[in-house]
């Protein structure tokens, strides 16, 4: 057998790694010392500069949805009067906690958003709003049981749960929501107002989020 007029390698761990990912020049490398040759894609002289570039926290990509979701959050809530706990999650969509959002208090893990905001607001004797801020699969991976808490428990909350229908931030996997419906799966649960929206409707959705915000204040969770 000949893989482009190549002998076929027989032992590929020689020249390949054995953990870690497999990026682009990992592969070429191996594949260049396989082959006996230089790496085209390796310049054999290189340039020293003296130049740090400036600091910058890493921010949301073009064209993000969530960028959007966040901004539409920051003004219902500013028109609601209210200053609520935002109860964050692990995802990309924790870099609201940057400026210009500040939309992230708290941070621990998958699917800590609901449940951390469910024990913020019995823990302030439901004093505070809550918003909890929850990704697609991160809502299938743990954010389930503790939104069966939080309607047991009858705790007000808005829970906005980020979809872009695959699991964005690892690299694009599929994830249950090509198969479950999130706002069906809510309703079966007793969430009292669910509504869908497209961040990109910018008026839509902060009239929406307004309506989400008031069935919070009035005690009831809004999703």
């Amino acid at each position: 057998m000949r893989v482009l007029g190549f002998p076929c390698l027989v032992r590929p761990r020689a020249f390949f790694n054995r953990v870690g990912e497999l990026t682009i020049n990992s592969v070429t490398d191996g594949l260049s010392k396989a082959l006996d040759m230089v790496n085209p894609f390796i310049s054999i002289s290189t340039i020293k500069v003296n130049y740090t570039p400036p600091p910058r926290p890493p921010v949301f990509c073009p064209g993000c949805p969530h960028a959007a979701s966040f901004y539409e959050l920051k003004v219902a809530t500013a028109k609601s009067g209210v200053k609520p706990i935002f109860s964050g999650d692990i995802g990309c969509y924790s870099l609201g906690i940057n400026n210009p959002f500040n939309e992230q208090d708290l941070l621990t893990n998958m699917g800590s958003s609901l449940g951390l905001g469910m024990g913020l607001y019995h823990g302030t004797n439901g004093r505070s709003i809550i918003v909890s801020i929850i990704g697609d699969s991160t809502f299938f991976h743990t954010g389930l049981p503790a939104l069966v808490n939080a309607v047991y428990n009858k705790t007000p909350m808005l829970v906005l749960v980020l979809d872009n229908r695959v699991t964005a931030m690892t690299g694009g996997q599929p994830n249950p929501t090509s198969m479950i419906n999130i706002e069906d799966v809510a309703k079966a649960m007793g969430v009292d107002y669910v509504k869908t929206v497209d961040p990109f409707d910018i008026k839509n959705t902060q009239q929406v989020m307004t309506e989400a915000i008031n069935v919070v204040k009035r005690g009831g969770i809004a999703w």
